[in-house]
């Protein structure tokens, strides 16, 4: 499992990678200093039930097997990657399950159904055991779920031609620009429940969300429609001064990224990526360098269809 994380995540996920979450997944990196065990996901939870990167024990909490096992804005790997590696799925659910941990609750008393994300994580692994009509009937009720979080699992279930088809790599701004959208549906998208939900990790819209990004409750008062677009598209062209994030090496070999909110002569103190703050003594301080990139991830906007992302545009074009 770690070979595997290894060969597909840490060209991101490692120091310094770029990866836009703060895991170090390189096989050479002890387990325990991975920030994977028992840590809290800083985009997004995906509706699961007490959400942690891994819970050992409990693959059906554990966002890394929700963004290995689903598909759409959330599936890692996010490069290359399209369809769901079934056999990668289940070495890592496996792994999870036989992690060190308290037996707090066992796979067994996870129902196989879709009441819940994590329900439905259980029903996409046991989905096999199923009779060829129960399995219809479930992958029909998954696919129909209005909770595009568990909608998302059940999409590779689907003949590629029959998926929705996204925008992908290649998108036709001046098209996409003058589609009409409906600020309506957009809203769902990027709903706490929607296919966006993820951003709410991040970002405060109407009261709701985090503070790692800029509050976008009325970002149409401050961008237009097409600065919109741009900064979906290409997060990292226009990186606004107080959400330029830093790199810290410490001199006890630590690293840390965040946002500076405060200094003096003496002290600087972070936001990090989780939400925290952290106040750090400028003698302990070794290297401090900025981010080229955006801590928002590349490539959100392919996983819309092209009218979704009109929609999205609507919506975030009336918040004034």
């Amino acid at each position: 499992a770690r070979s595997w994380l290894h060969a597909n995540c840490s060209a991101c996920h490692r120091r310094h990678g770029g990866g836009s979450a703060p895991l170090e997944v390189n096989f050479e990196v002890p387990l325990m200093d991975t920030a994977m065990l028992y840590e809290n996901p800083t985009r997004g939870d995906f509706g699961l039930d007490d959400a942690k990167v891994i819970v050992p024990g409990e693959p059906w909490k554990s966002t890394l097997l929700y963004r290995v096992t689903s598909t759409g804005s959330a599936h890692m790997p996010l490069i290359g990657a399209k369809e769901v590696d079934e056999n990668a799925e289940g070495l890592l659910r496996k792994w999870i399950t036989e992690l060190p941990h308290e037996n707090k609750q066992d796979d067994k008393d996870i129902e196989a159904n879709l009441t819940t994300v994590s329900d439905a994580m259980k029903t996409v692994s046991t989905i096999d055991d199923l009779t060829a009509t129960q399995r219809k009937s479930t992958i029909d009720a998954g696919l129909a779920s209005s909770n595009a979080n568990i909608n998302a699992l059940f999409l590779r279930f689907l003949p590629a031609d029959k998926r929705p088809r996204t925008l992908g790599p290649d998108i036709n701004t001046d098209k996409l620009l003058k589609l009409t959208g409906n600020a309506k549906h957009g809203a769902q998208v990027l709903s706490p429940t929607g296919k966006w939900a993820a951003c709410y990790a991040c970002h405060t819209i109407n009261g709701n969300g985090g503070k790692i990004g800029p509050d976008l409750s009325k970002v149409a008062s401050r961008l237009n429609k097409s600065q919109i677009f741009e900064s979906l598209a290409s997060p990292s062209l226009t990186i606004a001064p107080e959400f330029q994030a830093w790199s810290f090496e410490t001199k006890d070999g630590k690293t840390e990224t965040g946002f500076i909110v405060k200094q003096d002569k003496a002290n600087m103190t972070l936001r990090l990526v989780d939400g925290t703050t952290r106040t750090l003594t400028k003698k302990e301080i070794k290297k401090q360098s900025p981010l080229s990139a955006s801590l928002m991830p590349e490539g959100l906007l392919q996983t819309l269809t092209q009218q979704e992302a009109a929609d999205v545009l609507a919506w975030l074009s009336s918040l004034k």
